[in-house]
């Protein structure tokens, strides 16, 4: 039925002059069920309609969500440029709940916007934006990375020191997760630092990110008490 009504919505839009380069939809059963049908593929995110390629793309909002429900599950292994390492790293929810904790009860806490709820979101809470919007963000990375700098002189001794570096691999897994985020958006006026914050275009980092983020992406794995949930992303 959803194949049908995508089939007559494309072929109405063309008739009108209408040239559709993309489709965009959440990850829905019906929805991933409708694509597959239409014959795109995780290696070929595209369909063919009346010998156009149309591109197939999940929208983000929902891949946010998504990235943060299972990390919300799992301890994430990655790869990053930010981490000046060919090693893997691993980012873990613990250590954000962990330094939460641990900031909430300073006199004066990080300016980041986090309550008891985006620690431990109920079932009704796990699919709204705006609770992983504010986990995932530049605000909890550098909010962390502040910490840590700080713990080292003296306000985190109860954290083990040989700990700082676990803590600082989910800051960056998750200002990447930001800043993967802010691309796929754009404002008229973006905050300092926010380059990705913009339309796409032809001067814009767009490209050049998301090559980079792709081979990101491909590195993670989800782990169990240590051992792979998931197959490799390929």
């Amino acid at each position: 039925m959803l194949v049908q009504c995508l089939n007559e919505v494309l072929g109405a839009c063309q008739n009108v002059g209408l040239h559709i380069v993309a489709t965009v939809c959440d990850m829905g059963t019906n929805s991933v069920k409708a694509l597959k049908l239409l014959g795109a593929t995780r290696r070929k995110p595209f369909f063919m309609f009346q010998n156009q390629a149309i591109a197939t793309i999940y929208d983000p909002p929902h891949l946010l969500k998504c990235t943060h429900n299972l990390f919300l599950k799992y301890d994430v292994q990655f790869e990053s440029e930010h981490l000046g390492s060919q090693l893997s790293a691993i980012a873990k929810w613990e250590h954000i709940v962990k330094l939460y904790k641990h900031d909430k009860h300073k006199l004066i806490c990080m300016p980041y916007k986090l309550t008891d709820t985006n620690l431990s979101p109920a079932i009704q809470s796990a699919m709204k934006l705006n609770l992983a919007a504010q986990i995932m963000s530049h605000t909890v990375a550098a909010g962390i990375c502040s910490l840590v700098s700080e713990g080292n002189e003296q306000s985190l001794h109860s954290f083990s020191c040989h700990k700082n570096s676990e803590y600082l691999h989910m800051a960056v897994f998750v200002n990447d997760i930001n800043k993967l985020f802010d691309s796929f958006n754009s404002v008229k006026h973006a905050a300092p630092g926010k380059t990705l914050l913009c339309p796409l275009g032809d001067s814009s980092p767009h490209i050049g990110h998301w090559t980079k983020a792709a081979m990101g992406i491909k590195s993670w794995i989800f782990l169990k008490d240590g051992k792979p949930v998931f197959s490799k992303l390929t």
